[in-house]
């Protein structure tokens, strides 16, 4: 089995991403809107995992000024596993979680490059199960994310915030002014 990392925003593969987006399609996935049509290199970072030559898993780095000011990146967003390689059960660790293995250090070695103070991942549901996918994240990637006691709105700025955009999010400050940076511009998304 031959196993590639490539980060399509800085190194687009269009023939590869032509044959996901074609895969797709045929699929019967709930949330494959979310990949139609995405364009990688619009993420400041977006690694996909390939085996043999096929997309098997991606995510994303994120940054919007407009949605959640400077200094601030998602991570793990668009996050997509083939079908085949998704697991269920225990997160125990290990390179079968190809998200935690080989996307997400990527990403935050990208936002620690671009001088980030802190990155956000989030989840719509169920926060017990993504305080476990926490717990994947810290084995897999020595990183330690805190989840929010509440959820954020993650979309920005709008009058009416759709159900998708409220989320539960953790929190990974890389510095004290990531501190103050995620409290000031993220407390007018906070949803008591």
């Amino acid at each position: 089995m031959v196993r590639k990392i490539i980060d399509f925003a800085t190194n687009f593969d269009q023939v590869l991403w032509d044959k996901y987006q074609t895969y797709l399609q045929t699929t019967t996935d709930d949330l494959k809107d979310n990949y139609v049509n995405l364009d990688p290199r619009e993420f400041a970072c977006f690694p996909v995992v390939i085996i043999n030559e096929e997309i098997v898993c991606f995510s994303a780095l994120q940054l919007s000024e407009a949605k959640w000011g400077p200094g601030i990146g998602r991570v793990s967003t668009r996050m997509w596993i083939h079908p085949d390689y998704r697991h269920k059960g225990k997160f125990t660790g290990g390179d079968k979680f190809l998200n935690t293995t080989y996307c997400l250090p990527l990403q935050m070695a990208k936002a620690n490059l671009l001088k980030l103070d802190c990155v956000f991942i989030s989840r719509e549901h169920n926060p017990l199960a993504f305080n476990h996918y926490l717990d994947l994240i810290k084995i897999n990637c020595n990183e330690v994310f805190d989840l929010e006691p509440t959820q954020y709105n993650v979309c920005g700025p709008q009058e009416v915030v759709p159900e998708s955009c409220k989320q539960w999010v953790a929190v990974r400050c890389f510095n004290p002014v990531g501190i103050a940076r995620w409290t000031n511009q993220m407390r007018p998304y906070c949803l008591n």
